[in-house]
This record gives structure tokens, C-alpha cells and sequence, in this order.
């Protein structure tokens, strides 16, 4: 039957086997030895303030609770020293094994909302062999890689919102670094799912720390980020290198990968360009254009859409540059988004080829003399000029050197002297 232990201050299982449903609820610690759990074909729930899975665990579901009453992060993946909160690393999280495996910051209930941060996390292909679920309706920080290498065609990873997407993450943060570290998210064959009132992808300095996406910041109002980023052309989502970051080295890193990408987001969601000025890159959806993924981007703002917005660089089905924005609504779904704000590789979507914004190739300062010498312009004494300076009409003058004389040595009859009245012209009479 089922297996249930409600309310102890902790639970300490060396090894267990459940022929039903297994509910496990602690005010403290739980932990499972490394002979694991054995639920298979059940649904596992683990409800603590904390966990150490030290061993497999099966079933058709696994969910996992973050049910402290105080500020209790939930820390998963690969974190640097980070030493407080509900920790479960990347080796923890890949022993649950589970067709759908689900990671709840704590959106139920009376629950204690809780913040999400995400290190580097490479997911096995069963664990949320179907769908893998971080539910969080506080911030998302995601810091590290993660990959969902070998996964199957109908597999789901889904970031912020509760179980019945009433409500989104206050902020989803993809915080990548221009070295090609930090945040991004390769979900291969799979789909990914981001829900956040406000959503950015890219470098923390000049772009998400511009947004106010950073830790204890105010994320900026939608009608500046329409005019300052999405509208300007000459703003960090176009460009890295504006405002304080840096160019992407390589340029054209891709920050987001996934079969098919759905977005919902209340005010806005920017993807930053990671490629050189002039080009698009970041973001690969879809498939390819012989086979092409449809519903590859869909896109879902919050009613009424006025003033929202949405920009992403990257390609769909191998489209890319501007005639990505002109795939049509069966490759990308759009719904309650403000289209003067919607915008992919600078494009406004479904624009008949129109409304594209391109970063200006900013060039740098040339130095056309050299300012470590005091004088530009000289005077000689004596300077030979090789040809005449006083030149006719038919400047005759420049060829003097040309042949092997010049008009000077050309003979010509002397002029006589004329003597009044012989040999003289006659004037005319009046």
C-alpha cells in the first residue's frame, strides 16, 4: 500500500521499497541512503526543508518540495559556495528517475514562496524522461549550463509558473558570460517552456543589470525597455559590446537550443544577440527547413498586451536573418503581445519584409597623423619642383621632360626689326 510520513522534524531512509504511492513530509531534513527507493509505476513526494538522495529513486512521478517557512533558496544543479538553503546537486537530481520529475520552490498551497537558482545541470534522459519541472513563482537564476542531451522528441523542460500556470516567475534570469560560460539552456530534441512576468538571456553587464533583472534589482518598466532596447537598434540587446559588456569570443554563441520554445511572459522578454553587429544569432529553434517544426516559437503575453514586448536573435527551422520574422503564425504563435514591440533579428514579425533595425557598425577613432611629431607641415630651403609651376593653358610645361627636347629647342625664325615705311604692315585709314 502507500507509504506515508507526515511531520517528523526528519526522515532518514536507508534504503525503501513502496508497492504504492510513497509521501514523505518533514519540517527538516530528509535523506535517502544509497540503496535508494523503489516505487516504480508510483508517485514518489518529498516535502523538507532540505534533501541529501544518496540513491536511485523510482516511480512515474517524483516530486520534490521545498516546504521550509523562512527564506530557504532552492539551489540545484552545480552552485560555488553557495552553503545554505535547499541544495540538491546535479548528481542528486539525476538519481530521480521518473517520467515526470518535478523540482516545487514551494507554489502550493500555504507554502512558503521560495527563489530558484540553477548551476551547471546535465540531465540524464531519465530523469523527466517526459517532462522536468522547476516550478517557481519568485526569481529564477540561472547561471550555469544546462543540457538535455538524448532526449526524446515529446520531452518537456518547463522553468517558473505554478502547476497551473496562474501565476509566472517574478524574474527569469539567463545570465551568460561572453566567454561562452554561465547561463544557457540546450534542450536538443526537447521543448523548453520559460514563464516569467519578466524574462532576459544574456550578459549581466551592459544588458540584464541595464534591464534591472539582477539580483535585488527593479526590473525596468516595459515602455523604456520598448524605446531604450527593443526600438534601438544601438542598444546592448543588439550589440554586447554597448553599454558595458563585452562581444561574444566567438561571436555567434548559441544561449538557447530547443525543438520548440514557448514563452509566456506579463511585461517582457528580451534574448540577447550574442553574434558580431549586423548579423543574428543565439537563439536555435526548430528543426530544419526540409523538415520543419510546427509552433517551432510561441510567444504568449498576459491580457491586455498593450505595451509589452518580445525581441529574440537566433534561427527557426534554419531560417535565418530577417526571413525568420516572415515564417508565418503556423511556425510562430503569437497571442496577446504587443506587435509594435515584437521583434525577432530585429524584425517586426509578420512585416512583409519591413520594420528591421540593424546595430550600427560603430567605427574607431582613425589617427591620421602622428601625434608624437610636433611638426605636420615643413618648409626647405631651395626646393626643386620637378616640372614648371607656371603652366599654359595646355599645360606644355608638364611634359618638358617627356621627350628629348623641349619648346626651347624648338628653331624658330628671328623677328626683324621693322623700319618705317618699307616692309612695315599698313594700318588701316579712317
Amino acid at each position: 500500500g502507500s507509504t506515508s510520513s507526515n511531520g517528523a522534524a526528519s526522515i532518514d531512509l536507508a534504503k525503501g521499497t513502496s508497492s504504492g504511492d510513497f509521501n514523505a513530509t518533514t519540517t527538516g531534513m530528509f535523506t535517502l541512503g544509497a540503496d535508494g527507493l523503489n516505487a516504480a509505476s508510483k508517485l514518489v513526494t518529498i516535502t523538507a526543508a532540505n534533501a541529501e538522495i544518496g540513491g536511485n529513486i523510482a516511480g512515474s512521478a517524483i516530486t520534490v518540495v521545498n516546504a521550509k517557512p523562512s527564506e530557504n533558496t532552492f539551489n540545484l544543479g552545480e552552485l560555488v559556495g553557495i552553503s545554505t538553503g535547499f541544495g540538491l546537486s546535479a548528481n542528486e537530481i539525476n538519481r530521480l528517475n521518473a517520467a515526470t520529475v518535478v523540482l516545487d520552490a514551494g507554489t502550493t498551497g500555504t507554502l512558503r514562496r521560495q527563489d530558484v537558482a540553477i548551476g551547471g545541470l546535465e540531465l540524464d534522459a531519465d530523469t523527466g524522461a517526459s517532462r522536468f519541472d522547476v516550478l517557481g513563482v519568485q526569481r529564477i537564476d540561472l547561471t550555469g549550463a544546462i543540457s538535455a542531451n538524448g532526449s526524446s522528441a515529446g520531452r518537456v523542460l518547463r522553468f517558473g509558473g505554478n502547476a497551473g500556470l496562474t501565476e509566472l516567475a517574478s524574474v527569469i534570469r539567463v545570465a551568460a558570460n561572453a566567454d561562452g560560460t554561465g547561463g544557457r539552456i540546450n534542450a536538443a530534441s526537447a521543448a523548453l517552456e520559460l514563464n516569467g512576468r519578466f524574462i532576459g538571456v544574456g550578459q549581466d553587464a551592459g544588458f540584464l543589470t541595464q534591464l534591472g533583472l539582477a539580483s535585488a534589482s527593479t526590473p525596468l518598466a516595459k515602455e523604456l525597455v520598448a524605446s531604450q532596447f527593443i526600438g534601438n537598434a544601438n542598444s546592448s540587446l543588439y550589440n554586447a559590446a554597448i553599454g558595458g559588456g563585452v562581444p561574444y569570443n566567438p561571436p555567434g554563441q548559441t544561449t538557447v537550443a530547443a525543438a520548440k520554445v514557448t514563452i509566456r511572459f506579463n511585461d517582457y522578454a528580451l534574448f540577447q544577440n550574442t553574434g558580431a553587429p549586423g548579423t543574428s544569432t543565439g537563439a536555435v529553434m526548430g528543426t530544419t527547413v526540409a523538415a520543419p517544426t510546427l509552433a517551432a516559437l510561441s510567444i504568449a503575453g498576459i491580457p491586455p498586451p498593450a505595451g509589452n514586448g518580445f525581441a529574440i536573435f537566433g534561427t527557426i527551422n534554419e531560417t535565418p536573418s530577417s526571413a525568420t520574422s516572415l515564417l508565418g503564425e503556423a511556425i510562430i504563435v503569437v497571442t496577446d503581445v504587443d506587435r509594435a514591440n515584437l521583434r525577432i533579428n530585429g524584425c517586426l514579425v509578420s512585416s512583409g519584409g519591413g520594420g528591421c533595425l540593424v546595430s550600427t557598425i560603430v567605427q574607431p577613432t582613425l589617427q591620421v597623423f602622428d601625434t608624437s611629431r610636433t611638426d605636420i607641415f615643413k618648409t626647405t630651403p631651395d626646393f626643386e619642383i620637378p616640372f614648371e609651376p607656371l603652366v599654359a593653358t595646355n599645360n606644355e610645361a608638364l611634359f618638358g621632360d617627356v621627350g628629348t627636347f623641349g619648346l626651347n629647342d624648338i628653331a624658330t625664325p628671328a623677328v626683324t626689326e621693322c623700319g618705317e615705311p618699307i616692309g612695315c604692315p599698313q594700318k588701316d585709314k579712317k
